[in-house]
């Protein structure tokens, strides 16, 4: 059995449960994920870039139940039909795209967790299962001649031994205290050793930083316990991934 069979990724998270809050007031209506560039919402994109890379299974956790979301996944019987009789061809290839794209599920965040970053992640535990996945943040598009999902499953299934891939990409040094920043392990180009919440400049020591793109074993869930999340602190997902580096081989893609 190869490597690449061992460690198949078939499954996404696409985390949508957050408030949109630098989008307000439209978000009080229109969920984050729904608002377009051009003709298409922002997750069609993120969708489109998961299918591309092979995923067949896409779950998507909101925050509450979004007729919005899903019913852009679903077929819309009377738009079709009037552009079918139409002759709007171009348009109702368009409209279809969501129809049977992916086997996909909606889920809602979990109300008990803590709030944080890793909740809408935890609350799809029992659909991963045991098996690999990839994760995505809905409001994080990334453009690429490669969907950036495949290019984290190549590396990923590279080595028997990596358990976990992330993305990460320059900023400036003087917004490093906004993002999740990577360390490298000593003698490593490629291993993460640390991934740092929100540093100083004076303590940053690379200026990458990690966005939502992530291609995990199950194995992640291990270190993303709410039962540890200390009172008054968030559920942070990116100190899972810190915690994860620091017994596994995780790798950064830039």
């Amino acid at each position: 059995m190869s490597q690449k069979k061992n460690k198949k990724v078939t499954k996404a998270i696409i985390t949508a449960a957050g408030f949109g809050t630098r989008f307000l007031p439209a978000t009080k209506t229109v969920p984050k994920e729904m608002l377009p560039i051009l003709e298409y919402p922002t997750i069609h994109y993120v969708v489109k870039e998961l299918v591309d890379s092979g995923i067949t299974d896409i779950v998507v956790v909101l925050r509450k139940s979004s007729f919005a979301t899903e019913g852009y996944f679903d077929v819309a019987d009377d738009i079709e039909k009037f552009l079918k009789q139409g002759g709007k061809q171009e348009i109702l290839e368009k409209v279809q795209y969501g129809n049977n794209v992916a086997n996909l599920a909606f889920i809602k965040q979990d109300v008990s967790l803590p709030k944080g970053s890793g909740a809408a992640v935890f609350s799809a535990k029992k659909w991963v299962g045991d098996e690999n996945f990839a994760m995505v943040y809905c409001d994080d598009l990334v453009l690429s001649k490669k969907p950036a999902i495949g290019e984290l499953i190549e590396s990923f299934q590279s080595d028997e031994e990596i358990q976990g891939v992330i993305a990460a990409q320059e900023v400036d040094w003087g917004e490093v205290h906004k993002y999740g920043i990577v360390e490298f392990k000593q003698g490593s180009e490629k291993q993460l050793g640390a991934l740092i919440e929100k540093p100083s400049r004076d303590e940053a020591k690379t200026n990458l930083a990690s966005y939502g793109r992530f291609v995990l074993t199950s194995s992640f869930f291990n270190y993303l316990d709410p039962s540890k999340v200390v009172e008054g602190k968030e559920f942070n997902f990116s100190e899972a991934i810190h915690g994860m580096a620091q017994k596994e081989k995780v790798l950064v893609e830039k």
